[in-house]
């Protein structure tokens, strides 16, 4: 099993205190992984997450980082606390910014790009969604949320005569909102967590089904949704509540980075868990996994990268 740690701050920014890795993801070939803090926009390689290249931060705070659908820009957003929210969009690679985007006057927590890459859904604190045009810049508000927005989604009706999208966010009211995400209308709210709702992830599309969705929840829940018939499928109990949460290719299991510094993997059908592996001593705010599903990686609160083979889950 490959177990690789790699501290962000390498020897050249030894002298710079460590923050929590906020964000992880993937670039579209496959060959890096972008992570943010308050650090700054880190890329290292894969798998040997040696840093490459830095870039300063936009924001005293990262808190999410989006690849387009084309994957030829790279979303990074943040803000100031209690001052301003906005996201920053860069050309990739060369991380040339290309846009700035004004979104409030508190951070921006999850930002989520339209399926044709035209549109933007942020996350914000000041319990906001933003939809915002890219081609017009004009951005429109939904306020349904009580509390701060912690996550957005778009979901594609691909199977509708009509193709459209779902946006779906979430946050500390405890809510997943479900909306139509041309006319922002609101379609229906998803009340089942007893806390904040930290993550959202979309499975893997599959021929002939609805799309499926898994919420990670402040309560040590998993919940897996049909957000176009408004249907909670079943849910898994946690030991330590979930962070973040990812899809493994194919759709059949997910990954989740816990708070108690462990690694899980759930089979969403039979809601075992699959797959556990203790990576830090504290919470794990970050996870990305690999696309040919063999390693996840994450980001802990001490700025430290790890990543961990997955070979050794349960399979029937």
């Amino acid at each position: 099993m490959l177990a690789i740690l790699l501290l962000l701050a390498a020897d050249a920014f030894a002298a710079e205190p460590t923050t929590p890795v906020s964000a992880l993801v993937f670039a579209p070939d496959g060959k890096t992984v972008v992570a943010a803090s308050q650090s700054g926009v880190s890329t290292c390689s894969w798998p040997e997450l040696k840093l490459l290249e830095r870039a300063k931060p936009p924001f005293s705070h990262l808190h999410d980082v989006a690849f387009s659908p084309d994957g030829a820009r790279l979303a990074i957003a943040g803000g100031e606390p209690q001052e301003k929210g906005g996201v920053h969009i860069v050309q990739w690679p060369g991380m040339k910014e290309t846009q700035r985007i004004e979104a409030g006057k508190d951070v921006v927590y999850g930002v989520a790009w339209s399926g044709e890459g035209k549109s933007l859904a942020l996350a914000c604190a000041d319990k906001t969604v933003r939809l915002h045009d890219l081609t017009s810049g004009k951005t429109r508000d939904i306020t349904d949320h009580s509390a701060a927005v912690l996550a957005a989604l778009y979901v594609p009706l691909t199977a509708e005569a009509a193709k459209r999208e779902l946006l779906l966010s979430a946050g500390r009211d405890q809510t997943i909102r479900v909306f139509d995400a041309e006319t922002a209308r609101a379609i229906r709210a998803l009340d089942n967590h007893t806390a904040a709702v930290n993550d959202l992830a979309l499975r893997p599309a599959k021929d002939g089904e609805l799309p499926l969705v898994v919420s990670a929840g402040q309560d040590k829940t998993v919940r897996f949704w049909q957000p176009s018939i408004g249907r909670l499928v079943r849910f898994a109990r946690v030991p330590s509540p979930p962070l973040s949460v990812r899809w493994l290719p194919g759709g059949d299991l997910i990954a989740v980075a816990c708070a108690d510094g462990r690694v899980r993997v759930i089979d969403w059908q039979t809601l075992q868990i699959v797959f556990e592996k203790k990576v830090g001593e504290g919470w794990l705010p970050s996870l990305a996994v690999s696309p040919d599903g063999l390693h996840a990686v994450v980001g802990d609160e001490r700025g430290e990268l790890h990543a961990v083979g997955l070979d050794g889950i349960k399979r029937e």
